[in-house]
């Protein structure tokens, strides 16, 4: 015997007919008929007597009745206990990403944060999206932010988790030579200008790692404003770009040609980072665990 049972029970004896509780059930007639079947089935007795006039209940379903509701009371009462202790424990995750993250192609996509909200009901998330200027470790380590989703760089007074580790794509222009050769090596792109934003520059470390992989040191040319404006630098031809390949997926990229960055190991690296000291909710334990990677 199950709950679920006895509400179809108690339903078809509130309205005496079998479409009637179906509706107020929003089940289909035929469901509804099924289970009441297998109810009796299991039962060994009667529990209604189909007519014309509807299901009328047996002597049977009058001695249920009582015990029925009560049970069913209860169970009710047990939900809304929980229900509310669930509310009691709500709590609000404030998410930090930068502009243009938030997307289906990203390792964070809508659809994927959606799914954990779900999981969780009684934590709510608030997504804050940022410009690429903006210094989210900042805001984390001043309590503005609970958790964000960055790169790798370090940071004493954070903890950080690998979520995502992307392909890296370089971004040349259409017009350029590198766009017609059928195999772009590595020594041809270490003949490029690599072009870098001078308001979130790439550190010292990213610029030592890049030419580890290019096999020399990189010539570097720095343009005004924020990544995203980098785009148009490489559209008249004035260096290449290097990106993840769900930043290639997502944006317009008319008068480009991308293609995947010749050394496979060199990869875009993003983490959720918060705060040392934060004790990290149960949600946020379940997402990690579920989402971490190895590096």
């Amino acid at each position: 015997m199950e709950i679920k049972q006895l509400r179809y029970f108690l339903a078809v004896c509130k309205c005496g007919n079998i479409t009637q509780a179906a509706e107020e059930l929003y089940i289909t007639q035929q469901t509804l008929s099924k289970q009441i079947k297998n109810f009796e089935a299991e039962l060994g007795v009667p529990l209604f007597t189909r007519s014309v006039r509807g299901a009328e209940p047996t002597e049977y379903a009058k001695k249920l009745l009582e015990p029925a509701t009560q049970i069913v009371w209860v169970a009710d009462n047990a939900l809304r206990t929980l229900d509310e202790m669930r509310r009691a424990e709500r709590i609000t995750i404030r998410l930090g990403l930068v502009h243009g993250d938030f997307n289906e192609y990203s390792p964070l996509a809508p659809k994927l944060l959606f799914e954990w909200e779900r999981a969780f009901p009684q934590m709510i998330l608030e997504i804050r999206e940022f410009s690429p200027g903006d210094n989210l470790e900042r805001m984390l380590l001043q309590g503005d932010l609970d958790l964000a989703y960055i790169d790798g760089e370090k940071n004493s007074g954070l903890q950080k988790v690998l979520i995502s580790s992307e392909p890296a794509y370089v971004l040349v222009s259409r017009d350029s030579a590198l766009a017609r050769a059928e195999n772009v090596t590595l020594e041809d792109l270490a003949r490029q200008p690599i072009l870098i934003p001078r308001i979130c520059a790439m550190p010292e470390e990213s610029k030592r790692l890049l030419g580890t992989y290019l096999g020399r040191e990189p010539r570097f040319r720095e343009f005004n404003g924020i990544f995203d404006q980098g785009v148009e630098h490489v559209r008249v031809n004035e260096g290449v770009l290097f990106a993840a390949r769900s930043y290639c997926l997502s944006r317009n990229l008319d008068g480009l040609v991308t293609f995947p960055f010749p050394n496979p190991d060199y990869r875009f690296h993003r983490y959720l980072a918060c705060r040392k000291d934060w004790h990290l909710p149960i949600p946020v334990q379940a997402f990690i665990k579920e989402h971490q990677q190895e590096f």
